[in-house]
């Protein structure tokens, strides 16, 4: 029993190279190309591409159409000249102070003493002497020996 070959394609040039490809050959085995195989060109991508643009391109326009319909103040503005007024410099304000100080009470007046008399010269021994005046400190109760807290004393 014997079997009939297939039919024979026949020979054909490559139609990049130009070189033979045998009947049962899809691929020129010069160049790779394909012989027998048809390619297809690429698909147009250019409406595709126009419609995006221009979907983008309304949307862009609807969103500064809304932002400007957002941010629209149709309240008239009115303007109003006033006289200037004197300027007065601003009051200064202190730092309040790191420790409170109590609030102050209040005393009686200082008492002041008569005034001193002089010794007779025999009884100091030739001169006259006249004692300083003395002052009791402001905030220090009379007859106390130390001042009241924060209260300054003078020396004669």
């Amino acid at each position: 029993m014997t079997t009939a070959a297939p039919p024979d394609q026949g020979e054909i040039a490559c139609p990049r190279c130009g070189a033979t490809v045998a009947g049962d050959q899809d691929w020129c085995l010069s160049c790779g190309d394909g012989a027998r195989t048809r390619v297809v060109p690429t698909p147009n991508w250019r409406l595709p591409l126009l419609l995006a643009a221009a979907v983008s391109a309304l949307a862009l326009i609807a969103i500064l159409l809304a932002f400007v319909q957002l941010t629209r103040d149709s309240a008239p503005v009115t303007t109003t000249t006033t006289a200037p007024a004197a300027t007065v410099p601003p009051a200064t304000t202190l730092p309040p102070a790191a420790t409170t100080v109590p609030p102050a009470t209040t005393l009686p007046p200082a008492t002041t003493l008569p005034p001193a008399t002089t010794l007779p010269p025999a009884a100091t021994g030739g001169a006259p002497t006249t004692p300083a005046p003395t002052t009791t400190p402001q905030g220090a109760l009379p007859g106390s020996t130390s001042p009241a807290p924060g209260a300054t004393t003078t020396t004669p």
